[in-house]
């Protein structure tokens, strides 16, 4: 554990109340650390928008009808990127019909566009709303690659006040579960969890986390951030009386990932 390397502190886990209590309110986890020291600690994950974790589901599912069902039916020259806006997609159920639709739109756009360079826009790509979804779609045509094709996820516009949204959501459902739980320990810890590199790194997630802090009476003792998307990345926002940026040595910690 990355937080006993770094306090010199050896955890044993006592009890997990939230499998115990499902009436009620419960941490995740009662860790015993030196001295019979005892220790309160809630996860949950964090995403850069609510429901990305789904979109991500969906995106994924689409390319895998889509990009097979282009592959050499558009120009040669070039490789293609389909891209779609955030929460485009909303039922697993109309996957196949919106592929389709999308596979057959990009095919009859692409012939039209020409190969990006510094001067071609906006001739290197097409946008429409696809019926009856509403579904924005934006095709483009970039030099390299010839002949691949990929589908993408565009960032939303107001990605940083979505991130805000997201990080004010969990603490508002964690925060008070460890204070009430912290009147009987020593401490309390929150571990965020993110696999989204592309979307929000430590960097993004600290600030939208310390600025959320700042509204709320009940911060836990130590906030950490776990990024999982590479390999376990663990990094601290909040050490007791210390927080971000003003921390020495925040992270990766020590122990984060497992030995190879």
């Amino acid at each position: 554990m990355a937080l006993s390397a770094r306090w010199g502190e050896h955890f044993r886990v006592l009890a997990a109340p939230d499998e115990l209590e499902r009436q009620l309110p419960a941490v995740d986890l009662l860790i015993e650390g030196n001295d019979g020291r005892h220790v309160v600690v809630e996860h949950t994950i964090v995403e850069s928008f609510s429901g990305r974790i789904r979109d991500d589901v969906l995106i994924s599912e689409l390319a895998r009808i889509v990009e097979p069902a282009l592959a050499s039916k558009l120009p040669a020259k070039g490789h293609f990127r389909l891209v779609l806006r955030p929460d485009g997609l909303s039922r697993r159920a109309d996957l196949e019909e919106i592929a389709t639709a999308l596979a057959k739109w990009a095919a009859a756009t692409a012939r039209e566009l020409e190969v990006g360079n510094p001067h071609s826009a906006p001739r290197h790509f097409a946008t429409d709303v696809l019926a009856p979804w509403g579904l924005n779609v934006r095709l483009e045509r970039w030099p390299g690659r010839d002949g691949q094709v990929s589908v993408f996820r565009s960032v939303p516009q107001d990605l940083e006040e979505l991130r805000r949204q997201r990080v004010r959501e969990a603490l508002a459902a964690k925060c008070p579960k460890l204070a009430a739980a912290r009147l009987a320990v020593a401490e309390s810890i929150l571990v965020l969890e993110s696999n989204d590199l592309a979307l929000g790194n430590y960097v993004d997630i600290a600030s939208a986390v310390v600025a959320e802090l700042k509204e709320r009476d009940d911060r836990p003792d130590v906030v950490c951030l776990i990024e999982t998307e590479i390999q376990p990345d663990v990094w601290l926002i909040k050490e007791r009386a210390g927080i971000f940026p003003d921390l020495s040595d925040p992270g990766p910690l020590e122990g984060s990932a497992p030995a190879p």
